[in-house]
């Protein structure tokens, strides 16, 4: 019983940091909230304007806003997630005066909103293109659903494990954008891996991320099937990601509540 009414507990203080995350996230009106969906949609309609201008896929056979909606969200999710946590503790210091909230609750509240939030836009994205379109013929949802908790689960772990790395040092926040800008480029938004040269994508492959978005697309679309992703890559990342993010978290929590 002590179990179940701590997790209640718990459960109740996450679901206020998460009000408290949004509306600090998006502020009091609908304009915030509204930006949300703005931001990725104007990153698909400059790709798609280039696509117009002359930058034509081969991919002809797929739907070229679906196509970069399956791949910019699931990583934008990824880096979202990963980066808005690593100052989850920063930006919430005062709160941990208050006995009942953790560290860890900063960031799994940053964590759900993140993810939550673009689920939302993801539907509103590939909703609109499908009435533009009249194209609605989702493969398998459940692919869909898997692929992009994965991206999401990857981006909390990482930034879990570098939120509290940067207990210790504050070069963490100005080395990871560096070191996720690749990512951009390898993470199939641009690409699928069936197409790539089986040199090129025997080493691409071990990206996670490449992987969750190949489930994604494979998912989205009926004609396209992702013969070298596997849904079950990104689990042992996860995991480990977690593990060492969880470790490094119990260790950092006195030199974190102390400062």
């Amino acid at each position: 019983m002590s179990l179940a009414r701590g997790w209640a507990a718990q459960t109740r203080v996450v679901e206020a940091l998460i009000l408290r995350e949004t509306r600090t996230r998006f502020g009091r009106n609908y304009l915030g909230y509204l930006w949300g969906v703005i931001e990725p949609v104007l990153w698909i309609m400059s790709f798609w304007l280039l696509h117009q201008m002359g930058m034509r896929s081969s991919r002809s056979n797929l739907d070229f806003v679906g196509f970069i909606a399956t791949g910019l969200i699931p990583y934008t999710m990824f880096r979202s997630t990963a980066t808005r946590c690593i100052s989850a503790i920063e930006g919430n210091r005062g709160l941990l005066f208050y006995p009942q909230i953790r560290p860890l609750d900063l960031v799994v509240s940053r964590s759900i909103l993140e993810v939550g939030t673009l689920y939302v836009v993801f539907a509103v994205i590939v909703g609109f293109n499908g009435l533009a379109t009249e194209q609605f013929a989702v493969d398998d949802p459940l692919k869909v659903i898997i692929g992009m908790a994965a991206t999401g689960l990857l981006g909390a772990t990482l930034g879990l494990t570098l939120c509290a790395s940067g207990a210790y040092t504050k070069a963490v926040e100005r080395i990871v954008s560096p070191m996720l800008r690749p990512l951009f480029f390898v993470s199939g938004i641009f690409f699928t891996a069936n197409e790539l040269p089986s040199n090129v994508r025997e080493v691409l492959m071990f990206n996670p991320i490449l992987h969750c978005v190949e489930i994604v697309r494979d998912g989205w679309f009926p004609q396209y099937t992702a013969h070298h992703a596997s849904p079950l890559y990104p689990i042992p990342w996860i995991l480990g990601l977690a593990v060492v993010g969880l470790a490094a978290e119990r260790m950092s929590r006195h030199r974190v509540e102390l400062t």
